[in-house]
């Protein structure tokens, strides 16, 4: 494998295969699907006016779920680009790159959208608006029906990354181009972080605190996927240095998930003092915290905590865009045919039926939902054509060997 020198010396790979697979992302989304839901059949069984301000606090920190999504994002379709930029090589090619992207998040949105349609009806909200939310832009055309169908705001952040990650290589490529060393390359990505960071944080902190849409437009939180650019970064040359130095690995890897635990603590206990912006500055880097730590043990020595690889976490995680998409429209079954009648429900109870209910439905959704598409996705770079093994040369034969 071709190498140049890196940061501190470090070398850093002209490819990356050696971290192409992420042990522990499925898991993590899975996990972070999970505490989404979890929160969102808190606020529906009435948990958090019958059991006071505990369950408001502990469903607060579920909100951290949704960050590690765009953190798993912005390190897993950033890499490719982060690491070809500082390896001077060529860009993903984008077509192959948005034909993925649409085959993999299209079909499972589009049909959780239009069954929660055609189960819930339109909620008194107009066609234009209905169609805004399987558009990508519900949160600049708020209504009724977007309500129904809450957790697809996540998706208009996501699908504006998609847009602008490519961009945003082309403008490396175009603009610095392959001038500098890898190290020097490497410190251009962690300052655009940071300015991205720093430029989108302000526009999040600017919004109205009552205003629901404009703190959740994709402008104002693409701040969650800088960790994970970073990350991205960081994997040129880290996996070398942390795999000569093992217990050092290990070490960093446990200090970040301590860290992540005592940010969780503190996330719970600002609960009722901090605004959502306050949350957000915190909850981002929780994200990139818990990522982290899983990358730094992988790179180590190639494994992952077993909470994070496991056979129920990896296949919940491999499922769990299904149950992300599909689990408010049953938690709404759930509520209007279940507890109509009943008002407060305990929060035990609903999440239980929730998750009995939506196990099913999240292999339904990905055997003949995700799946058929998923197989059609095409490699972002073409496979080097395998080289070719000059013959050897013939042995001399007995008639001239003397």
């Amino acid at each position: 494998m071709a190498e140049v020198r890196g940061v501190g010396g470090v070398s850093f790979a002209r490819d990356a295969r050696d971290v192409e697979h992420f042990i522990a992302g499925d898991s993590l989304r899975g996990i972070a699907s999970v505490g989404v839901v979890f929160a969102h059949v808190s606020l529906a069984a009435g948990a958090l006016g019958a059991l006071g301000s505990f369950p408001l606090k502990m469903t607060n920190t579920f909100d951290v779920g949704v960050y590690v999504f765009f953190v798993l994002s912005g390190y897993l379709l950033g890499r490719p680009y982060v690491t070809a930029f500082i390896g001077g090589r060529d860009l993903p090619r984008v077509g192959r790159y948005f034909r993925n992207r649409a085959l993999r998040i299209l079909p499972a949105f589009w049909v959780a959208w239009l069954a929660t349609l055609v189960i819930l009806g339109t909620s008194g909200s107009s066609i234009g608006r209905v169609l805004a939310v399987p558009l990508f832009v519900q949160t600049y055309f708020p209504s009724h029906f977007a309500v129904t169908i809450v957790q697809a705001w996540t998706l208009g952040v996501e699908v504006a990354f998609y847009v602008l990650l490519p961009l945003l290589g082309a403008g490396l490529a175009f603009g610095w181009g392959r001038r500098g060393t890898p190290a020097q390359r490497f410190w251009v990505v962690i300052g655009i972080c940071v300015v991205i960071a720093a430029i989108t944080f302000k526009l999040h902190t600017g919004t109205s605190k009552v205003d629901y849409n404009a703190q959740h437009r994709p402008l104002a939180l693409l701040f969650g996927f800088t960790p994970g650019l970073a990350l991205a970064a960081v994997s040129a040359f880290a996996p070398r240095w942390l795999q000569a130095r093992p217990q050092i690995g290990r070490l960093m890897s446990n200090l970040f998930y301590a860290v992540f635990g005592l940010g969780l603590v503190l996330y719970v206990a600002t609960a009722n003092h901090w605004g959502p912006s306050r949350h957000a500055a915190l909850a981002a880097p929780l994200a990139g915290l818990v990522v982290a730590a899983a990358l730094v043990r992988q790179w180590t020595d190639g494994h992952c905590t077993r909470v994070l690889d496991n056979p129920v976490s990896n296949w919940l995680g491999k499922r769990s865009y299904s149950f992300y998409m599909f689990h408010y429209l049953v938690l709404r079954l759930i509520v209007d045919h279940i507890y109509s009648h009943r008002g407060k429900g305990p929060l035990v109870v609903m999440f239980l039926i929730e998750m009995a209910i939506m196990v099913p439905v999240a292999w339904a959704g990905y055997q003949w939902i995700e799946r058929p598409f998923i197989v059609r996705r095409a490699p972002w770079r073409r496979a080097p054509a395998p080289a070719v093994e000059p013959e050897p040369a013939p042995a001399p034969s007995v008639a001239t060997a003397g």
